[in-house]
């Protein structure tokens, strides 16, 4: 048995049968080897559920009581860890008032087998989008008023909405197909609850393709007024309990390290409203500096506590510390140092 689908109807089905490929490729099964157990049990789940999808049925028509006086297109956007997705639908309104939400196409990829972050991820579904968008306008004669672009991805959003546009070229390419294709204040924030993109991003228990379903028939809040419509919160009054330890085995090197503190570094002074030069450019040798010299006395606190905090209050380092025959000291700007050679020289040639 075959399947057609070149509209997507069915998506929130076939994704799963695609999220399940990928999970075969990722563990490098061939061809005359048997499933594994557990990715077994998920085709066995998804192939007893066919027989509703065989019954399913889409209406032929969008507007089947004749022309609308309104026309809105919107295009919702959603990613997981294993696909990405971008479903379009008509918005439209009749002369008497009563607005109808019809499902013209939806698209689903796969993510790469390497792993990605969910925040390219999202880029790439509102890619997607953009792109599913100007398929539409280019092969309907209808032409709608407005067109808006949803996704529940806040990070994505601020991005497209910035003016900061030193991105690397796997962004900035992106970055730049999504403006080309659309506008900024055409882009919208959903609620995940209400996002119809999230129904076919990963793989559901059930799957209901009746005429009145949410899938067929669109979300609830778009046949509301716009004023009613999902709108951001106010994120400054949002509070996110932060990490305050630093993992130093995230960094291959030194370098990314004392680099990735000294960006935290420039923030913290870009929020207290210190004058810095030169920050439209990259980082400078005093940043790197100073974030070296940071990070020397986080390590020195760790490793040699009792002996620096000995120091600071003028007694003795403990008997039993390493440094001991070393005759440590603090400097003027707080590292712990030891005493050398060259320092109990009386004169130097």
């Amino acid at each position: 048995m075959s399947m057609f689908n070149p509209l997507g109807f069915l998506s929130p089905f076939t994704v799963a049968a695609k999220s399940l490929m990928r999970e075969v490729w990722r563990r490098d099964v061939r061809w005359d080897e048997p499933i594994p157990n557990d990715v077994n049990i998920i085709w066995e789940r998804w192939r007893q559920q066919m027989h509703k999808v065989a019954g399913s049925r889409v209406p032929r028509f969008y507007f089947p009581h004749g022309a609308p006086s309104d026309l809105e297109l919107h295009v919702f956007v959603d990613a997981s860890e294993e696909t990405f997705t971008a479903v379009a639908c008509w918005r439209s309104r009749k002369s008497t008032g009563e607005v109808g939400v019809t499902l013209a196409c939806a698209k689903t990829k796969c993510a790469p087998l390497k792993a990605v972050t969910i925040p390219l991820l999202e880029l790439q579904a509102a890619v997607l989008g953009v792109r599913l968008r100007k398929l539409i306008l280019e092969n309907h004669q209808i032409r709608p008023e407005g067109c808006f672009l949803w996704s529940d991805s806040r990070t994505i959003l601020k991005w497209i909405g910035s003016e900061h546009r030193r991105y690397k070229p796997y962004m900035a390419h992106r970055f730049a197909e999504i403006l080309d294709g659309s506008e900024v204040r055409e882009w919208r924030w959903v609620p995940t609850k209400d996002n119809a993109a999230d129904d076919a991003t990963r793989s559901h228990g059930s799957i209901d393709f009746s005429l009145k379903s949410r899938w067929l028939q669109g979300l609830s809040f778009l046949r509301r007024d716009e004023e009613t419509w999902p709108a951001e919160e106010d994120i400054s009054e949002i509070f996110v309990e932060a990490d305050e330890e630093l993992h130093y085995n995230c960094f291959s090197n030194l370098l990314r390290l004392k680099r990735a503190v000294a960006w935290v570094l420039r923030f913290i002074n870009r929020c207290r409203k210190r004058e810095l030069k030169y920050l439209e450019y990259g980082l400078t040798a005093v940043e790197l500096e100073a974030a070296e010299h940071l990070l020397c006395l986080r390590v020195q606190s760790e490793s040699f506590t009792s002996e620096c905090n000995s120091i600071e209050i003028g007694k003795a380092i403990p008997n039993d510390s390493a440094l001991k025959q070393l005759s440590p000291y603090l400097d003027d700007r707080g590292l712990l140092r030891v005493q050398g050679r060259i320092d109990a020289a009386s004169f130097l040639p």
